[in-house]
């Protein structure tokens, strides 16, 4: 009998956690919405070689948008940027394994989501371990700014960015405003081209003038 009731606790106890937790989780939370409206194109780089290794650092300029349909939200931070960058990659070579880089500070102090669309200027920073090349990896990226400190005070939902790059073109693709951008290769070979070109133009041009 002493188990049996003991087993009857346990279960009463483990659905009491579980109503707990999925309080935390209420519906009622406000809801909150981040978009990627900008992303530069192509991104800078730098490759750093290290006793363990060498690495390529790309990074992007980017303006997001936090979105706040309802009335402004106060909520508590302990680190900041509490909005970060967040990435998924499947690459074409998969022994590579990007990874996004970010520095965190720790004050803590009341933050003001205001209502209606803040936007704001950031940069998406990550490395390529065992890689020292400035093309960049060929692949499928998913971009977009998450909260993940402030799930317990709200509700959020991000519009992706996708790159996909290929040999032939990049295309980028803002879910949040709808847009896409290709950028075909030849775009560089026709710059760098018509740059010879006239190049070779100015010299003969001088050339003639010297005559």
């Amino acid at each position: 009998m002493r188990f049996k009731y003991l087993f009857l606790a346990l279960i009463m106890i483990f659905s009491l956690a579980l109503s707990v937790n999925s309080s935390y989780y209420s519906d009622d939370l406000p809801i909150l919405y981040t978009q990627i409206t900008q992303i530069s194109w192509p991104p800078n780089y730098d490759i750093d070689t290290y006793s363990f290794g060498t690495y390529t650092k790309f990074l992007f300029e980017t303006d997001y948008e936090i979105i706040n349909n309802g009335s402004k939200i106060t909520v508590t931070v302990h680190r900041a940027p509490y909005f970060i960058p967040m990435m998924n990659a499947s690459l074409v070579d998969s022994s590579l394994n990007p990874g996004i880089s970010y520095v965190f500070v720790y004050p803590v102090y009341d933050a003001v989501i205001k209502e209606g669309i803040s936007k704001i200027s950031s940069g998406i920073s990550f490395s390529v371990g065992d890689y020292s090349n400035q093309s960049f990896p060929l692949g499928n990226y998913t971009f977009w700014f998450d909260a993940p400190d402030l799930k317990y005070d709200l509700q959020l939902i991000p519009f992706y960015t996708t790159i996909n790059i290929t040999e032939n073109q990049v295309i980028i693709t803002h879910q949040g405003t709808n847009e896409k951008i290709i950028f075909p290769e030849q775009t560089t070979e026709i710059s760098f081209s018509f740059i010879s070109s006239l190049t070779v133009l100015i010299i003969l041009i001088r050339r003639k003038r010297r005559k």
